[in-house]
């Protein structure tokens, strides 16, 4: 027959019957969930979720340490992969960087060129009708002013009309051009071409290096924290 064993709560310091076979107690006071620890003859109660703390860190500490074990192994058969790759991935890594600095400098320029391309594209379409007019303006007004001088007034009335005629279809020629340039698209310049940037140049070996090192970094990061998770 199991004996009783009297304890108190820890929570609210109610009495309660302990027997030898019990591992899990509830306070029929306050409801509280105890473990019964038994330890060098002595039998207390500890708080449950005191207990399920303490199983869970020593569970994360037992699977950093597992991980330590894995890490460092992975970490070790990484290096030695690397190792070989090095030297002719320093070599390619800085032809690489050489030629990607030309690069760069070929495609500054080749945007330059792309940028007065379109300034050029700009001018010609959009001022191409207007200069004729402003041309045609110039020399029926100096036919009004040659007709005024020497007193012709049939060229001189002759001259000013051509002249406001001219006037005014520059200025209708403008805003027509203006209200017409997003609808009809065949009569507007020609899209600019795009600059011809060409992307930064690689190989094969620095690529896979690059990822075996970014690897590498991970690893190693994750060892160090698993490491302060054992140590904690």
């Amino acid at each position: 027959m199991s004996e009783f064993i009297t304890l108190t709560c820890p929570s609210c310091g109610g009495k309660l019957q302990v027997t030898d076979n019990i591992a899990i107690l509830a306070c029929g006071h306050c409801r509280s969930e105890h473990m019964v620890r038994r330890e060098g003859g002595a039998i207390y109660l500890a708080p449950l979720a005191q207990d399920v703390r303490h199983i869970r860190v020593n569970t994360d500490k037992t699977a950093a340490e597992l991980a330590i074990v894995r890490l460092s192994k992975e970490i070790e058969e990484l290096q030695a992969k690397l190792d070989p790759l090095l030297p002719q991935y320093n070599i390619e890594k800085r032809r690489l960087e050489a030629l990607n600095r030309r690069q760069a400098i070929r495609n500054q320029r080749q945007a330059i060129r792309n940028q007065r391309q379109t300034t050029l594209n700009g001018l010609s379409s959009k001022g191409c009708v207007r200069s004729m007019l402003v041309i045609m303006a110039a020399l029926f007004l100096l036919s009004a002013v040659a007709a005024a001088a020497a007193a012709d007034s049939e060229l001189f009335a002759s001259s000013a009309c051509m002249f406001i005629l001219v006037a005014v279809a520059y200025v209708i020629v403008g805003r027509w051009k203006q209200s017409a340039k997003p609808k009809l698209g065949g009569l507007s310049p020609a899209p600019a071409p795009q600059p011809t940037i060409s992307p930064p140049l690689t190989s094969p070996l620095v690529t896979e290096v690059e990822r075996m090192l970014a690897e590498l970094n991970f690893k190693r990061d994750q060892l160090q924290k698993n490491r302060q998770i054992v140590d904690s």
